[in-house]
């Protein structure tokens, strides 16, 4: 009879071992969600914000894209039948609306603007004058087709006008010949002009004054061509270039003409002086930006003076301060360069 009480069903058995399982599953349900479920990302504040500014960066990029293909249609349907213009032929397009007037000219002294006139394109006239400058010469009329941007067409339609031979003198080609041929076998003969027909030949050649010491300030373009290695072409830069400085004040300026190699200048440098300088001054304290115009001297930088200049109520008192102006502290040092071209009153 006691044993009754611990009698169970068979449902009631099957109760038990439900509850049991139950019991079991969720005890073990902490342990078993984390292979259920997907970790939690926690994204730190630094990700955050340079995920913005790519966001920020990508739709920049697509907007750019929107306008470039905009601008590729616009131009796709603009310029789709576009054919570059042909100018070797189109004498008015070449000359910029020069009236065009063919007339005898000789191709070693005529200016630009008679290339121009002739209805040669500023190209072409620009390198006949480089050519010539360059010690370049024309001794017949063939010579003027060496023009390696001259048209065939323009040669030929000049070649009426041009104040040259058509072929060189048998007895001259012979002398010059002779004269070459002297040279050559006496390297250290000083002048045989009186053997060359044609004193433009480059042989022989007059030798250079090696002795002669020049004022830079003074000496114009003819007294610079009797320098080694300094033709006509150099001999005008470097007096184009003293008065746009307004002077010189030093010889090393001389190797701040452009173009001239440092090695030419380095042979010369002992034919220069510069005595007594007395350069063009601009009066700092009154002056412009535009009037401070100077080879030594950007608009930005002349602008930075002027500013300067303000600040210090209206007037510099001592042209050293120029060098506190970060806009003149340089690697070309500008602020000392400078200085010998300003005044104060």
């Amino acid at each position: 009879m006691p044993n009754a009480y611990f009698d169970f069903s068979r449902n009631e058995r099957w109760g038990l071992l439900i509850l049991l399982i139950l019991a079991v599953f969720l005890f073990l349900m902490p342990f078993l969600s984390p292979l259920f479920t997907s970790p939690k990302l926690e994204i730190s504040p630094k990700w955050a914000e340079e995920a913005k500014i790519f966001n920020t960066q990508l739709a920049i990029a697509e907007q750019e894209e929107d306008k470039y293909k905009s601008f590729a249609n616009s131009y796709k349907n603009n310029y789709s039948n576009y054919q570059p213009r042909d100018y070797s032929n189109d004498t008015d397009a070449k000359t910029d609306n020069v009236v065009v007037e063919l007339s005898v000219f000789n191709p070693n002294t005529a200016t630009k603007e008679e290339f121009l006139k002739l209805g040669l394109s500023e190209k072409v006239a620009y390198s006949i004058l480089n050519y010539r400058e360059k010690g370049g010469q024309f001794r017949i009329k063939a010579d003027f087709a060496k023009i390696y941007t001259l048209q065939p067409a323009d040669f030929e339609r000049l070649l009426p006008y041009i104040d040259l031979p058509e072929t060189k003198n048998p007895a001259q080609v012979a002398q010059a010949d002779t004269a070459k041929k002297i040279y050559n076998n006496n390297p250290n003969a000083n002048n045989f002009n009186h053997l060359n027909p044609n004193p433009s030949e480059k042989y022989p050649q007059k030798a250079k004054n090696n002795s002669i010491v020049l004022d830079i300030n003074k000496a114009q373009a003819a007294d610079f061509e009797q320098l080694s290695g300094v033709g006509a072409g150099y001999s005008n830069r470097i007096v184009k270039y003293r008065e746009s400085l307004g002077g010189f004040v030093r010889i090393e300026q001389i190797g701040e003409v452009y173009g001239l190699p440092d090695s030419i200048f380095q042979r010369i440098k002992t034919n220069l002086s510069c005595p007594n300088p007395q350069p063009k001054q601009i009066n700092v304290n009154i002056a412009t930006a535009e009037e401070l115009k100077h080879p030594y001297l950007s608009f930005g930088q002349a602008k930075a003076i002027v500013r300067y200049r303000e600040r210090q109520g209206g007037r510099v008192k001592n042209l050293d301060y120029l060098q506190t102006i970060m806009e003149l502290d340089d690697q070309k040092k500008t602020a000392v360069r400078i200085k010998p071209y300003l005044k104060l009153d």
